[in-house]
């Protein structure tokens, strides 16, 4: 009898030990699963930092959407006069366009183009839709940007008949050559 007792108290603390053993090796299993899938997830991470970090090397070694040669007066002041027209401004609305001299951005590789556009008589209509044409519609150009606008008081006041108020307008128009210092490379 004191046997079977025995039996009996060695075979529960076996059962114990042993579910005791299942929940660790379980637990273990869920543990390893949780640190297998969290660093897979790393290593996607790195693989997409790597991949990253050489586009960025990659862009580095570009001129930033800069043109690589100065474009013509010409070229300019027709693109700026095709924007006029389809703005509906009349060339005799186009007091001038004067191409300024080539200046250093401040301490980069980019030499700034500014051309100073002014206008007479222009309606705010007229000249939203010319700034909006000359930057955007000029791709043979390459990127052009407004970098200052000064509008005058209106030369005259709408008339009795509704027609819109005319502004005197002077804007710069610029854009950006890739031209690196002789002896200077790129800072990284």
């Amino acid at each position: 009898m004191k046997e079977q007792r025995l039996f009996r108290s060695v075979s529960i603390v076996d059962l114990a030990v042993g579910t005791v053993l299942l929940l660790a090796i379980g637990y273990s299993y869920t543990t390893f699963d949780s640190n297998r899938q969290h660093f897979l997830d790393r290593a996607l991470e790195l693989e997409r930092s790597k991949g990253r970090a050489r586009q960025i090397i990659q862009l580095r070694e570009l001129p930033d959407q800069a043109e690589r040669a100065s474009h013509s007066t010409r070229a300019i002041a027709k693109a700026i006069e095709q924007s006029a027209s389809r703005a509906n401004i009349a060339p005799q609305q186009i007091a001038s366009i004067e191409p300024q001299a080539p200046s250093r951005k401040e301490d980069t590789a980019y030499l700034e183009h500014a051309t100073v556009v002014k206008l007479d008589d222009v309606s705010l209509k007229s000249l939203a839709t010319l700034t909006n044409e000359v930057v955007q519609a000029n791709a043979s150009i390459g990127q052009l940007h407004i970098t200052s606008i000064r509008i005058d008081a209106p030369y005259r006041s709408a008339s009795q008949d509704g027609t819109d108020e005319l502004w005197n307008v002077e804007f710069i128009l610029t854009y950006y050559v890739y031209s690196p210092k002789s002896g200077a490379s790129r800072k990284s």
